[in-house]
């Protein structure tokens, strides 16, 4: 294997010039640092980083925990945090914890023995973690910016997306509509979340909560859009407009109502939330929130790195970020 020595030999500089070079460090000419990186290159030369993290430097590592990446709203996540990093010379390591609070914990705890540089927390059991904060905090010895989590844990950075703002955008277009039956369709997970910010919105806008147009269940993504909208049609009568907690599950309310010859918009009107890649291409193109996922990446890439190499003036920031709504053909739009 290669080393720092073989290629300060064929480079005529010193070990200590190849490895400012490597790591981006000043002090090195332009050419020359080009001419070191083509021959670690052509050596196939692979760092040691735990060799870094022994003798006090950083690994350039960054640790995030998600829930998962089954969905395309946490893939777009992690693909923008993975990008800005890399822009920065840092790589990304991924804890999926399933939406558990144990793996959760699990993960945190796996990032800081592996000795990562920071790390960004996607947490979704926030009960659960601060219950158990006293304890944590003692072995948290490296900086954590959360993401998608209203927590007020002064000492972390906290990058929010106002659900209840965004979810109301959606009530409020059916309601300008004049809708006065509106459905909910959602699985556990997501309820937890959009389910308060729904009945929410349909009190501030005057719109009745019936209870018997919310169908919430344990199946997820399309599969359970599919189901929970099956159990609306089967009930009858069909609400005038469907808040569907997610995109992915709207698609699948969709395939439902298309076997039954049900017409979106003429029939039902139907939202989502995430705005994700594929929901413009749906058979009716979905009207949708948008949250700011790439902004909010990008921020908690940029505060996280602030922490990291001790920049003048990283304050601990705690920041609300504000989605927008997406008109396309699933609303009928008055």
């Amino acid at each position: 294997m290669a080393t720092l020595k073989d290629i300060a030999k064929l480079a005529g500089v010193n070990k200590s010039t190849v490895s400012r070079a490597l790591d981006g460090i000043g002090g090195v000419g332009e050419e020359k640092r080009k001419e070191i990186l083509k021959i670690a290159d052509e050596l196939g030369y692979i760092p040691d980083e735990s060799a870094k993290v022994l003798a006090g430097k950083n690994a350039k590592t960054v640790g995030i925990i998600l829930p998962e990446l089954d969905c395309n709203y946490y893939a777009n996540v992690v693909g923008t945090i993975e990008m800005k990093l890399k822009e920065r010379g840092y790589s990304l390591i991924i804890g999926q914890s399933g939406f558990r609070a144990e793996d959760e914990l699990h993960y945190l705890k796996l990032f800081i023995r592996k000795k990562v540089d920071g790390i960004i927390f996607d947490l979704y059991n926030t009960d659960v973690f601060m219950k158990q904060y006293e304890g944590i905090k003692k072995s948290i010895n490296v900086p954590i910016v959360f993401i998608e989590s209203s927590l007020n844990l002064p000492d972390y950075g906290m990058i929010e997306i106002d659900n209840h703002y965004g979810v109301e955008l959606a009530i409020e277009q059916f309601a300008k509509s004049g809708f006065k039956r509106v459905g909910f369709i959602s699985e556990f997970l997501s309820s937890k979340v959009r389910l308060p910010a729904f009945e929410d919105a349909l009190r501030k806008f005057g719109i009745p909560i019936d209870r018997s147009l919310i169908k919430i269940g344990k199946e997820r993504l399309e599969d359970g859009g599919y189901l929970r909208m099956k159990e609306l049609i089967a009930q009858g009568p069909l609400p005038e407009a469907l808040f569907a907690s997610y995109d992915t599950m709207a698609h699948g309310a969709l395939k439902a109502l298309a076997e039954h010859g049900i017409k979106v918009p003429q029939d039902i009107s139907i939202i989502g939330f995430d705005n994700i890649r594929e929901s413009s291409y749906f058979t009716v193109p979905l009207t949708t929130v948008a949250p700011p996922v790439i902004e909010m990446s990008e921020i908690a890439v940029g505060n996280l790195l602030e922490k990291i190499e001790k920049k003048e003036n990283s304050a601990v920031q705690h920041i609300s970020l504000k989605p927008r709504l997406i008109i396309r053909k699933s609303t009928i739009v008055l």
